[in-house]
């Protein structure tokens, strides 16, 4: 759960800055200088380039993280009570155990 908890935390990083590398690169204005004969264009196209695969980079490390999540869903290390037939006027005993869940 934790790998899956990484990939997804990182995907949100990936798509949150290429959304607003995008976001900046339609905000800028592509001013020509008259005196100096440049514009803006340059900068604007990096932006944009950077925020794109950003975003398509943060594709794969969801769907990733959806894929070990649903492993670890199945197979989980979890704390189980030991059920005695006999009471023995004590609490039931936790003991760690495998837990092994198969979809059908």
């Amino acid at each position: 759960m934790e790998k899956s908890d990484d990939q997804y935390t990182g995907g949100l990083i990936f798509l949150g800055t290429g959304t607003a590398l995008i976001v900046t690169a339609l905000v800028i204005p592509n001013k020509y200088d008259y005196y100096e004969g440049t514009n803006n264009g340059r900068l604007i196209s990096i932006l944009a380039w950077t925020g794109t695969l950003a975003v398509i980079t943060s594709v794969p490390l969801f769907l990733s993280a959806g894929q070990n999540a649903r492993l670890a869903a199945r197979l989980s290390l979890q704390n189980h009570s030991l059920y005695q037939p006999i009471p023995l006027g004590q609490p039931y005993p936790n003991i760690p155990s495998l837990s092994l869940k198969i979809p059908l």
